[in-house]
């Protein structure tokens, strides 16, 4: 009953500062506004406009809903194929340009699902697949269990797949790396004074000193910063995710992940709906390992600027990970759960796989595992901290 009251009035405190409505409102209209950069500006050809980008999308929306269910057979491909290769040798002019893109759209949003997997004349995709699978895992240095194991999830997908038009979830999956990105930033801002603020105003020792007890308190603004953290986060997915398929159409995310470009490498064998909803899950819980360690770093250096400093560095940091070297096993193993990869489909996703026993665990299992068993450390650590504080 104490600590329930007590996040309330963290709550309350928490939403009284200016800044934390304002900066919410402000990030949702940022993350909003990159979403729909796409249907920005124009197309041009020798410099004539033949098509704005809304324009150009409405018709690659309509071709993708115009093959909707056709089966993506080896016969279709290389069908597909030659009509690439038919447009690539036509000469286009501003004249010409729309017909000819109406015409040629359905087979180039088909042969944009195989994106990593190029159509090869008179070789069938399974062969195609296996062999560029491969050259992939070995590139990763995978070991032979990992790659058997990773073979077999493959063929759990029913190939030939059909087509649909699900360019939302792609969008969603390709924005995700700024999304996180940003809500990391968003909650640097809002969580750094956490504890902070206490010493700031010099009340820290009033509030210690409480009926309530430093044990209770501690537990509350822990409470608070988390779930602040989680709720605030899985609203800002869900909002991408709607402006993403209201641009593009819900499609038809019953179908494999594999259908859109994004997770056409990928061996696990999820619907769209489900990778969809497994990488906001681990949005979800790497925005509430960004919020912990910002309740941490403000309650141990009392100083919300020293917070926000750290905090910055720690939502930029993801950005650099693609640079790590993917044959470095276990580098691999911890960018891949790291705050602020953990959520996006390449990490989440990741071949690299941790072995424990006989068996291999992909990152969506091994990483909330991770996180439970840390935050559960560190926040026993803290409090410790917390209850023995001294105040002068």
């Amino acid at each position: 009953m104490k600590t329930m009251q007590l996040i309330k009035y963290e709550y309350m405190k928490l939403w009284k500062r200016k800044s934390v409505p304002i900066c919410f409102v402000s990030v949702l209209f940022l993350l909003l506004l990159t979403g729909s950069m796409m249907a920005w500006g124009s197309i041009k050809l020798d410099d004539v406009e033949v098509s704005t980008q809304s324009e150009y999308l409405a018709m690659e929306r309509k071709a993708g809903e115009s093959i909707k269910g056709r089966k993506m057979d080896d016969e279709t491909m290389w069908d597909a194929l030659e009509k690439q290769e038919e447009h690539d040798n036509t000469v286009l002019t501003p004249k010409n340009w729309k017909a000819e893109y109406e015409e040629y759209m359905p087979y180039r949003l088909m042969l944009d699902s195989f994106l990593y997997f190029p159509i090869v004349p008179e070789k069938s995709q399974e062969t195609v697949r296996r062999e560029r699978l491969e050259e992939l895992f070995e590139g990763k240095k995978l070991s032979e269990g990992e790659k058997a194991y990773l073979f077999s999830l493959d063929e759990k997908t029913e190939r030939p797949m059909e087509y649909a038009y699900n360019e939302g979830y792609s969008r969603f999956h390709a924005l995700q790396v700024s999304t996180m990105m940003i809500i990391a930033i968003f909650l640097v801002i809002c969580l750094a004074p956490m504890f902070a603020e206490e010493v700031k105003t010099k009340t820290d020792a009033l509030i210690l000193s409480s009926q309530y007890g430093r044990g209770h308190l501690f537990a509350a603004k822990m409470i608070t910063g988390i779930t602040f953290a989680a709720v605030t986060s899985f609203i800002l997915y869900v909002a991408v995710l709607i402006e993403q398929l209201v641009m593009y159409g819900m499609g038809d995310a019953p179908l494999p992940m594999q259908q859109i470009w994004n997770l056409s490498a990928s061996v696990f064998p999820f619907s769209i709906a489900q990778s969809v909803a497994v990488c906001i899950g681990c949005g979800v819980l790497s925005s509430c390992m960004v919020g912990l360690l910002m309740l941490l770093f403000s309650f141990k250096l009392k100083s919300s600027f020293a917070t926000s400093v750290i905090g910055i560095i720690l939502a930029f940091l993801p950005s650099f990970a693609s640079i790590l070297p993917e044959n470095v096993h276990w580098l691999m193993l911890i960018a891949n759960v790291f705050p602020g990869c953990f959520g996006t489909y390449g990490n989440t996703f990741a071949d690299q796989l941790l072995k424990f026993g006989d068996d291999f665990i992909p990152a969506y299992l091994y990483g909330p595992v991770c996180y439970l068993l840390i935050a559960a450390i560190l926040i026993l650590v803290a409090r410790k901290m917390y209850v023995r504080r001294q105040v002068s």
